[in-house]
């Protein structure tokens, strides 16, 4: 089978592994790897009806970190996926764009999934997972990324907003933190307790991964570092209003 030998061959191509996938693809068998690249096709990740469940299944509970890769770093990723060049690259080129290399984007998406409390029902990986390939087929069903060049911006900061958008949720709501006076309540004075620690928490594990008052940064994650500081200040902005917009408490209000 053409497509098992080559999968064979790369699994067998350091430099491909080490700069452009998660090491957890080359770690997965041939004949499951050959089942995610359907399931990561650029095409498959458009639709409405997208089993996250069974990706999850697939890559050993890592939907965040897989579906993550084959959006976020495409179409570097969709080229590893797919086993092919085209002269129709499928992709968003955020990491041409941002300067940002294939490693960090992998390390940064692994690192997020683990902040995520796998044991949460609802708020875990997988509804991250799904949250972002949601968003991602909104923005393919729009033709986004074509409609202008400024929008890059604002399509990066949604995507990775949606990857981070629950990050550490502890599985209890705004009004439980308020009401039990929680550390989280506290800190954020009963104001979208939960979105706004989300938020911090993420850029915390970037900036101030030490939680000493930001004096070392993670280089390893920081998908930023490549950014003009206009722009960062943008993204960051961008993401703040887009996670704390799924307060639903806002949604209810006249």
């Amino acid at each position: 089978n053409g497509f098992i030998n080559g999968l064979q061959q790369m699994s067998s191509s350091s430099n491909l592994m080490d700069a452009a996938a998660p090491k957890e693809w080359y770690e997965l068998d041939c004949n499951t790897r050959m089942q995610l690249a359907k399931h990561l096709s650029w095409k498959n990740l458009m639709k409405w009806d997208f089993d996250i469940f069974k990706i999850s299944d697939l890559c050993h509970g890592k939907p965040l970190l897989f579906v993550g890769w084959a959006i976020l770093a495409s179409p570097h990723s969709q080229r590893i996926i797919q086993m092919e060049e085209t002269e129709e690259e499928k992709g968003y080129n955020f990491l041409e764009t941002y300067n940002i290399t294939p490693k960090c984007m992998i390390d940064f998406l692994r690192a997020i999934e683990d902040g995520y409390v796998h044991d949460n029902p609802y708020h875990n990986n997988i509804h991250a997972a799904d949250v972002l390939q949601t968003t991602h087929s909104f923005l393919e069903e729009m033709n986004a990324k074509n409609l202008d060049s400024s929008t890059k911006l604002q399509l990066f900061s949604l995507l990775v907003g949606a990857a981070i958008h629950d990050v550490g949720h502890p599985g209890y709501n705004n009004a439980f933190q308020s009401n039990s006076l929680s550390q989280k309540a506290l800190t954020y004075n009963d104001n979208s307790v939960l979105e706004n620690y989300h938020i911090s928490l993420a850029f915390r594990m970037i900036f101030d991964p030490n939680n000493n008052g930001g004096d070392t940064t993670n280089s390893e994650i920081n998908i930023f570092q490549g950014m003009d500081r206009e722009d960062f200040v943008t993204c960051k902005k961008l993401m703040t209003e887009a996670i704390l917009g799924t307060d639903l408490t806002f949604h209810f209000t006249k």
